[in-house]
């Protein structure tokens, strides 16, 4: 049996996530203060066997015995009204909880990720600082009109591959990478697969069409508010989580 430890578990995304892993199988880990997040959300799993509840603040650092194979950080108020109570508890959450979440997924040993030399820097930014905490990423290289090879994904892929990130259209030079058949390769291989569609507002965006597990798009290239954006998970198939 897997384990999963999801912080923020008292909070409505986490406390709907320890339900979604508890009943597909997995001991559940639930990490939370009820800073804003409460018991009441999770007391239907107290004594469940396959569930386990650490009242813990994640901006410290994170220790749990168990062997985990799977770590969701959702500690963070998520609404703007318990933000505004809780700002600089928000902001210590946001960069020490993941620095601590990030370190205990080195601890337990990380996993592989594949992407694209030529993604948005807040795609390559973030493997880059992920590598340093014991992430394996391979950087695939893309052809002379700057689109990446689905064969050359495929080959990519080892038994310890989470993630595959490729962007949808290219930011700088137009390019429309075939999000469709890059798909079938993450869900032959039951990969979650993600794709920055932030400069694609112009494409499909149809999630069942393009057969993306999790998608990023930004409000001001489709006439949404700048500054907004917006990470799209599509959960009505199970798929193995990160």
């Amino acid at each position: 049996m897997e384990t999963v430890l999801i912080t923020g578990a008292a909070g409505f995304i986490g406390s709907h996530l320890c339900d979604r892993f508890v009943k597909e199988g997995y001991f559940v880990i639930g990490m939370d203060n009820f800073l804003t997040g409460t018991p009441e959300n999770i007391a239907h799993l107290f004594g469940e066997p396959n569930f386990k509840f650490v009242k813990y603040d994640v901006t410290n650092y994170i220790y749990v015995k168990e062997k985990v194979n799977i770590i969701l950080h959702f500690a963070c108020p998520a609404s703007p009204v318990d933000y505004l109570n809780h700002p600089i508890h928000t902001m210590k959450v946001d960069s020490l909880g993941t620095f601590h979440t990030l370190g205990l997924a080195k601890e337990k040993k990380s996993g592989h990720i594949i992407t694209t030399k030529t993604e948005h820097h807040a795609v390559l930014h973030t493997c880059q600082a992920l590598e340093k905490q014991g992430f394996e990423i391979t950087y695939l290289n893309v052809d002379k009109y700057g689109q990446v090879n689905p064969k050359d994904v495929e080959k990519s892929i080892r038994p310890n591959t989470i993630l595959i990130t490729i962007i949808y259209a290219n930011n700088e030079i137009g390019t429309i990478n075939n999000i469709k058949e890059v798909s079938k390769i993450t869900k032959k291989h039951n990969i979650p697969f993600h794709t920055d569609a932030c400069q694609a507002g112009l494409l499909d965006l149809n999630v069942e069409n393009l057969g993306v597990d999790l998608m990023t798009l930004n409000g001001s290239k489709i006439y949404g508010p700048k500054g907004i954006g917006l990470s799209l998970i599509h959960i009505s198939e199970p798929t193995r989580p990160l």
